[in-house]
């Protein structure tokens, strides 16, 4: 049986015994009445000590520290989950923002600008450089050609 059931039920035996000690001194009177009432009062003192020298502290500090954390978290936890998020979307979210926008375009131009350089240098400049070569090779031959062509027409004429 539960503690809490078999407690309750004692005490509403006594309760009822108390009624019935009351009931024979008001109807039989006397000494007989007077000792049943008395008899009956003082189990029910007995049982009340018995029920305190019981009782568990701890068992109260248990009790109310549940009871309080079950209602600080029903009551609490929604209005700090609130401000938190509240918090955070108005102060933290733009500093994030703002701080991984620049991080990000920083890498992009680096990451681009070391691409591009990379490309031109592997890419671009030995084509520039054998273009300007050749180029500048046909016109030193073409250049030489024709000084030598006109160098022989001044000898022969």
């Amino acid at each position: 049986m539960d503690p809490g059931r078999a407690d309750a039920l004692a005490d509403i035996t006594y309760g009822l015994l108390i009624l019935v000690a009351v009931g024979v001194m008001l109807t039989v009177g006397g000494p007989a009445g007077a000792a049943f009432g008395i008899g009956v009062l003082l189990a029910y003192l007995v049982h009340v000590a018995w029920k305190m020298l019981r009782f568990d502290p701890e068992w109260m500090t248990k009790t109310v520290e549940k009871t309080v954390e079950e209602t600080v978290t029903e009551q609490m936890e929604p209005a700090v989950e609130e401000t938190v998020e509240k918090t955070v979307t108005e102060q933290v979210e733009p500093a994030v923002d703002e701080t991984v926008e620049q991080a990000l375009e920083d890498r992009v131009d680096e990451t681009v600008a070391s691409g591009v350089e990379s490309a031109v240098e592997d890419q671009v400049e030995p084509v520039v450089e054998d273009a300007l070569e050749q180029t500048v090779e046909d016109a030193v031959t073409e250049a030489v050609e024709e000084a030598g062509e006109s160098h022989q027409t001044d000898d022969t004429g």
